[in-house]
């Protein structure tokens, strides 16, 4: 068996947010602050969707919501970009040479909020919780291995075993990001029912802060961990305010109600930007916004047809227009980020060419046709690429329109099979192994309205099954490479996380963009 090495959290990571972090009066502030860092202190903040629960598996499906969980509860481990694992409650885990045997071992100093202690009993039952259809389908499929769970046995409080019926990158993915839940706290309720029944009102937790108190939709305050096995936070504790307004938000960050305010536009960030009063933080969140050009509809079925509407498009443009500063986006070189495992910067995007564009649209009687641009209503910046976008392929000579769409009805569209759109622009976080998001890209229910190829399906599953880093990351190369030549998935945008915060904070960028509010401090 081999043996994963233990790594020191984040170091790589921490380091390649320190050369990208920032503009203006930028970093974690300790540099342009009087005095040094000091304990104690509340970290304060606003997100824009309600908080209704306390169990992580009620709040993992948005980014938000794992941003501010994964402060309550801690993973198995989480993988840095180069592949080695920072481990959280498991001290170790070994891998059979063959990748079909996972030996995990939990570390013997890990309680739950309430005192008692974390075993492998808590991970059975969070496992068994999510066999059950009824419960969580979208989180189980990825302990699945071709369609199959894995098996699961409790050799000891500290020692379990998984099995899987073949080597997969997708599933060790999965076991490093389990989160488990407190099987104490769930005695005698049906697993149908553990998600919704009134213990989550209570529920312990397994991270660095506990639930001080919880006003359902409105607020949560959390205290630091006295017992937590890892660096105890700086700071004592940090409140979530559930405020959906922008301007609310940023009323009562002014008033130094809150300890930072999200930027999302280049206006807001200008009165931040030469500030005296603030400082701003910028660092890759890892998410790209693409492009999906469907070969479903009448007008997209041919390659030529896709081929005259990414030509057409100047995507350094785009991007100036939709954001109108580097703080906030880069151009996206491909579907990984700056920041995702084996990104390479060599890769390149697609190059404008107006004159063949031209051809093409002439070619192809597009300039006789409507191009319909769909985008979900309540992503940030997906309204002003669109109008960029429809804004370029008018000046080439076609007509496109915008359809917004209310998230479900999105969703709906972009995730079957469908003829009633040309263009969708979609947002996804392409962090830590690319075996996690790439069934975007193929032949599956995600990329039903994608043209990919067998060739692209079959790297994607070479991608999953190869254990050798350096042997995926020449795998990933020639993806990008064949995914680009189907001309339907254009990659846009590559963003950032900016915010203004007080000048009296430190540390954003060991934070891991929010979600280890162990490294934020306040500075005296």
């Amino acid at each position: 068996m081999k043996k994963l090495s233990k790594v020191i959290c984040l170091v790589l990571s921490a380091l390649m947010l320190l050369s990208l972090a920032a503009c203006g009066k930028q970093g974690d502030g300790a540099d342009d602050a009087q005095g040094k860092p000091i304990e104690g202190g509340t970290f304060v903040y606003a997100i824009e969707e309600p908080i209704t629960s306390l169990n992580w598996y009620n709040n993992s499906s948005t980014d938000l919501g794992k941003q501010v969980f994964q402060n309550l509860y801690d993973p198995m481990w989480k993988s840095n970009t180069d592949g080695s694992l920072d481990y959280r409650l498991a001290k170790s885990v070994d891998i059979s040479e063959d990748g079909t045997t996972y030996t995990l071992t939990l570390r013997d100093d890990i309680f739950w909020s309430d005192g008692e202690k974390i075993t492998t009993d808590d991970i059975v039952f969070t496992l068994d919780t999510l066999t059950v259809p009824e419960v969580a389908p979208s989180t189980a499929a990825a302990y699945k291995v071709d369609g199959e769970f894995c098996t699961y046995e409790k050799q000891s409080d500290t020692v379990i075993v998984f099995k899987v019926g073949r080597a997969s990158n997708l599933f060790k993915k999965a076991l490093g990001a389990l989160y488990i839940l407190p099987a104490h706290c769930f005695e005698g309720v049906p697993a149908t029912e553990v998600l919704t029944c009134e213990q989550n009102a209570n529920i312990a937790t397994s991270g660095a802060f506990v639930v001080d108190s919880f006003n359902v939709g409105e607020k949560l305050v959390c205290l630091k961990n006295p017992n937590y096995y890892r660096t105890a936070a700086h700071i004592d504790g940090f409140e979530v305010r559930c405020v959906s307004d922008a301007s609310t938000q940023e009323i009562a960050f002014r008033n130094k109600e809150l300890s930072i305010f999200t930027i999302s536009n280049a206006e807001t960030l200008a009165n931040y930007k030469d500030n005296d009063e603030y400082q701003v933080v910028s660092y890759p969140d890892g998410r790209i916004t693409f492009m999906e050009i469907n070969p479903n509809s009448e007008a997209m079925s041919t390659m030529e047809a896709r081929q005259a509407v990414i030509y057409a498009l100047d995507l350094d443009a785009l991007v100036y227009g939709t954001y109108g500063d580097e703080a906030l986006c880069r151009t996206a070189t491909s579907i990984l980020s700056t920041v995702s495992m084996f990104y390479n910067p060599e890769i390149t995007n697609y190059k404008q060419d107006l004159d063949k564009a031209a051809q093409l649209i002439e070619q192809t009687g597009l300039k006789d046709k409507t191009i319909k641009i769909i985008y979900n209503s309540a992503r940030v910046g997906q309204e002003e690429l669109a109008t960029m976008i429809k804004s370029q392929l008018d000046a080439a000579g076609l007509n496109a329109q915008i359809d917004s769409m209310e998230t479900a009805a999105y969703f709906k569209s972009y995730f079957y099979a469908t003829d009633s759109y040309d263009i969708a622009l979609m947002g996804n976080g392409m962090l830590d192994d690319p075996s996690g998001f790439v069934g975007l890209f193929a032949h599956t229910r995600s990329g039903a309205n994608m043209y990919t190829t067998d060739e692209v399906d079959n790297m994607w599953k070479q991608l999953d099954r190869e254990m050798d880093p350096a042997v995926r990351q020449d795998i990933m190369n020639q993806a990008l490479q064949a995914l680009k030549d189907c001309w339907s998935c254009v990659p846009v945008l590559d963003t950032n996380y900016v915010c203004a915060a007080q000048k009296n904070i430190g540390g954003f960028e060991a934070s891991d963009r929010l979600t280890d509010l162990t490294q934020i401090y306040f500075i005296g």
